[in-house]
């Protein structure tokens, strides 16, 4: 049910002008969890709002770690500086919205909701229009468990 809205929220936002839609996936890494790993994925669709600030909405899956399990929604704002025509740094804020799925007994499993905040950074290259490349880091603070870092190589293009 969550990849179905993640993926209406990602075909909604396709009719913005200069959309780009991508598909990444790396590591989550849990720092209070004895900096447990764990495979991460996101798709995301990003459009511009003014001059260099754009929105960017998503669906993240961190993957599993030990008694649980995290994805959720996220709508970050960014602000992007162009170094040259192909390469292009980004700075993320925003929100996330999450659901951790936890173990309770060895059949039993609840879904806990929480809002958290996302801060990041990421590198985009883009060696042929509409391809591009995208290196991102992502710091979740959750307030309440744990924090992790997120680490996607993501690949995407743009109209």
């Amino acid at each position: 049910m969550k990849t179905i809205i993640a993926l209406l929220l990602s075909m909604f936002c396709i009719t913005a002008h200069a959309q780009t839609l991508s598909l990444g996936i790396g590591q989550a890494v849990s720092n209070s969890l004895n900096d447990e790993h764990s495979t991460a994925w996101m798709i995301s669709q990003g459009f511009p709002v003014s001059g260099p600030f754009r929105v960017q909405v998503g669906y993240l899956n961190e993957g599993h770690q030990r008694g649980s399990k995290r994805d959720g929604i996220t709508v970050l704002g960014a602000y992007r500086s162009r170094f040259m025509p192909w390469l292009h740094t980004e700075a993320y804020l925003g929100g996330y919205i999450t659901s951790t799925t936890k173990a309770i007994g060895e059949t039993t499993y609840k879904d806990v909701y929480r809002p958290m905040l996302i801060a990041g950074y990421g590198v985009q290259v883009s060696p042929a229009r509409p391809v591009q490349v995208r290196f991102t880091w992502l710091h979740i603070m959750s307030f309440q468990s744990r924090d992790s870092d997120v680490f996607l190589a993501s690949m995407g293009w743009r109209d």
